[in-house]
């Protein structure tokens, strides 16, 4: 076997790989320019990809089955030409849902504005200069338009769940917090639209900061929001810091500008301040949202408000959105100095509570691991059509089809064994990595995948029985393993680490803008088999820490498929030994314990 010590394919000091993805990182702040599309036909297929890779980070793709609501409203506080009520409803089983209903006391049907709030420990009952939830619902209300405010997980009268909800096991079920709060947005949908005041084709979102990224995304998803009003949080350059702004998968290769997008061509108000990452949105975003919007010949529905202020929904803010959805929704023109309502009006915002120490509606916190068990559990009963596994699976491990081309490709005999090497070069991702092929006149071959690389597949004892038989084995290093991996190649990929500085922590949010280590062998396993297929009768085998990337590759090969994976029986054997963020929540039968 002394062609063992013949597979490098570079030297060691005068060569390196070229493989973009080495040096390639990006974060929340890493600005990300906006794309150009020449047709709405292009556009088109762009959109439903980033709406279904919204909908997966999300842990939504396919919906969960809706629960009944069993909706509560009561406490109706009465003021100046509006009534507000309390509310809570159950988004999903164990999980409730705590808000106030703004109604208008005008006769007939009337639009909603669902008001999601950003990070502040009042949630939806915070009322101060810079930002008031209940000015903001009562200055819709008196204008004749319906509002419900909800509080985000673990704020205001949400105490179930703290907002914290996330980590590397949520990962990989995508079972995390901006999923439950986007769940919670879609069933804020569900209830106004059983209200008999509310007419439910005409209903609107704004909200700031965090509630911004709610109202962005519920946008994105559900098209029963028919205008949408951002407020401080849209930017090219800054995703959000909260976990409940980042969920894995979601941001990689795309940025919240075109996740906004996605509302063309319905009503869209952009609202961006001179204090924080939205600094540029006259400048960067409103022109490329407007591009995609002029596509669809909707350029007279999106809109800008810019004030001098810093991160807030203030009593300006508050007047735009009265304008944008005065005429959106009821179809007037509000006037441009519109009075929004002030505290003599819409009363104490304490008197808003949900719930209080004397009435609770037993809403208690909840154990955080049997929720997440809970959820697991209705992930793996979901049904998921082929179409649908196929979809998600493009963007748990960012396959896609391709022709590799080979470089520096050399074939040498050693004491009578002919070996072929080479780079394989991938274009879509950049991928560049050295792979072996012995006995390369076979007419049968197999690809050994493995932990450690080419040399350590073609020293196994699979190998040795295969080359017996006359077959052809081929073996790669795949990203980081075997020839590939240098001194400088694994920096700054630690995703289990934090370096984000900002007023929410330390955090990179790294696999939310990142494939991990082993979604990226599992790109460039399915570029081996491209090439080899075209050549060979084609079996792969998946050795050791390999087996979920074969078993990964049955998605994109019709070659045979073999792995074992027994040594993985639970969430924490997968994220040790082959992270790859929504594995499991596709492949529920790969462990037998949750963990």
């Amino acid at each position: 076997m002394s062609y063992l010590n013949h597979l490098r394919v570079l030297d060691p000091f005068d060569e390196s790989l070229d493989d973009r993805r080495i040096a390639k990182f990006v974060n929340t702040n890493t600005p990300i320019p906006f794309t150009s599309y020449a047709t709405l036909a292009d556009w088109e297929a762009r959109r439903e990809k980033l709406r279904v890779r919204l909908l997966v980070s999300a842990g939504l793709y396919p919906y969960p089955e809706r629960c009944p609501l069993d909706a509560k409203i009561f406490g109706r506080l009465t003021f100046d030409g509006y009534t507000v009520d309390r509310v809570i409803f159950t988004s999903r089983p164990g999980l409730h849902v705590t808000g106030n209903l703004y109604l208008p006391t005008c006769a007939g049907k009337v639009p909603m504005v669902l008001c999601p709030h950003g990070h502040n420990m009042l949630g939806k009952n915070r009322d101060d200069d810079i930002i008031s939830v209940p000015q903001r619902c009562a200055s819709l209300a008196r204008l004749g338009i319906a509002a419900f405010s909800y509080d985000m997980m673990g704020y205001g009268d949400s105490v179930e769940l703290a907002h914290r909800y996330s980590g590397m096991k949520n990962d990989l079920w995508l079972e995390q917090l901006f999923g439950v709060q986007l769940w919670n947005s879609i069933r804020a949908l569900d209830f106004v639209e059983t209200l008999p005041e509310v007419d439910a084709s005409r209903i609107g979102c704004t909200g700031e900061s965090g509630g911004g990224t709610q109202t962005y995304a519920l946008t994105a998803v559900d098209e029963r929001v028919k205008a949408s009003m951002p407020v401080n949080m849209v930017s090219n350059v800054f995703g959000g810091g909260c976990y409940c702004e980042n969920a894995p998968l979601m941001r990689i290769g795309t940025h919240n500008g075109e996740f906004t997008a996605l509302a063309a061509p319905r009503a869209l108000c952009l609202v961006g301040c001179t204090q924080d990452w939205t600094v540029r949105l006259r400048e960067e975003i409103y022109p490329g949202i407007r591009e995609i919007y002029e596509l669809y010949g909707a350029w007279d529905k999106v809109f800008w408000f810019y004030d001098d202020a810093p991160h807030n929904y203030n009593a300006r803010a508050v007047a735009a959105a009265c304008r944008f959805f005065g005429r959106e929704l009821l179809g007037i023109d509000v006037p441009l100095d519109y009075k929004v309502a002030t505290r003599d009006i819409y009363g104490n915002a304490d008197a808003l509570r949900v719930l209080t120490p004397e009435d609770d509606r037993g809403v208690r916190k909840i154990d955080e691991h049997a929720f997440f068990e809970a959820g697991v559990r209705e992930r793996s009963r979901r049904p998921v059509t082929d179409e649908q596994y196929r979809a998600a699976m493009d963007i748990v491990t960012g396959v896609e089809p391709c022709t590799p081309e080979v470089s520096h490709e050399s074939t040498e005999t050693y004491d009578g064994v002919m070996v072929r090497t080479g780079l394989l070069n991938v274009a879509y991702n950049g991928a560049q990595f050295p792979f072996a092929v012995v006995n390369p006149a076979g007419k049968r071959c197999v690809l050994l995948l493995h932990p450690d690389g080419k040399r350590a597949a073609l020293a196994s004892p699979e190998a040795a029985s295969y080359l017996a038989q006359g077959y052809a084995v081929a073996a790669g290093d795949l990203f980081l393993t075997g020839e590939y991996h240098t001194p400088f190649a694994h920096a700054g990929r630690d995703f289990t680490k934090t370096t984000h500085k900002g007023p929410w922590g330390e955090r990179t949010h790294f696999t939310v803008y990142n494939y991990t280590d082993a979604a990226y062998r599992v790109q460039d396993a399915a570029a081996l088999c491209a090439y080899l297929q075209g050549q060979y009768d084609l079996t792969v085998i998946g050795l050791s820490d390999c087996a979920p990337i074969a078993a990964a590759l049955k998605t994109y090969t019709d070659a045979e498929v073999r792995y074992d994976l027994t040594d993985f029986t639970t969430t924490e054997d997968y994220i040790e030994r082959c992270f790859i963020p929504g594995l499991l929540a596709y492949n529920p039968q790969w462990v037998k314990d949750i963990g």
